[in-house]
Order: C-alpha cells, then structure tokens, then sequence
C-alpha cells in the first residue's frame, strides 16, 4: 500500500513530509498511526510499521521475550550490530525487526522492539 492510500483510510494520522511542503515526497519519511505506532515510507511506498508493544509474533516473540527464545523461534536470525532481524517465515518478502537483540552484548537481552518491513528495501532508518 502506498502511503497516499493509507492516509486515506485514517489510520494514518501524521506523516512527516505533510507537514514541510519543501521535503521531497518520494524520499525516506516517517509517519504516525492512530494505534499509536509508527513506520517510514520511501518513493511513497510504505516500508516499515512498528509493532504495537503487546504485539507478538505467530511463534511467540514479543516485547521481554529473551535472546535465547528469540534463537530457539528462529535459528536463522541475524543479529546486527543495532538490532536483529528475521525473514517471515512463510513470507520471505518482509522481515520481523527484532530491537534489543544485538552484537553489542553477549547476555542479558530481551526484545524491546518489534517492527515488520520490507525485504530488500531501504527502509530508511532514522
């Protein structure tokens, strides 16, 4: 869905580029949802929603869910630098965003953060 039409529906509530008519349209940009979430579009094209706090995943992982049980719900996840992320199993267009999981720290992990995105796209992190 582009970001014109998420608008439209009213779930989308603020969006950074309507507010500077200067700012390029088709650029990275972040918007707000009405549920209190947030994302990024880019060339107008919606690439990233945060995951409402009591979200979880189909296998379980939520918000205090420890690195551990994220390793054991998804043995391929990759963990970044900043964060972590995982293709969707059953949908390897999009990935989960997994935030407090990281390379910085070897224990004591939990799940701070759940996004959803795109694959294979900039996704434009602010």
């Amino acid at each position: 869905m582009g970001i014109a039409e998420a608008v439209l529906t009213g779930d989308i509530t603020d969006v950074a580029w309507f507010d500077n008519a200067k700012l390029d349209p088709f650029a990275c940009h972040s918007f707000r949802t009405r549920f209190g979430t947030s994302g990024s579009f880019n060339h107008g094209e919606i690439v990233e929603i945060s995951l409402p706090a009591a979200a979880s995943t189909p296998e379980g992982i939520t918000v205090g869910s420890t690195r551990d049980q994220v390793r054991a719900a998804y043995p391929d996840l990759y963990i970044g630098i900043d964060t972590s992320s995982v293709r969707v199993p059953g949908n390897p267009a999009f990935k989960y965003g997994i935030g407090g999981i990281s390379a910085q720290q070897a224990s004591g992990q939990t799940v701070n953060a759940l996004t959803i995105f795109k694959a294979h796209t900039d996704i434009c992190r602010q």
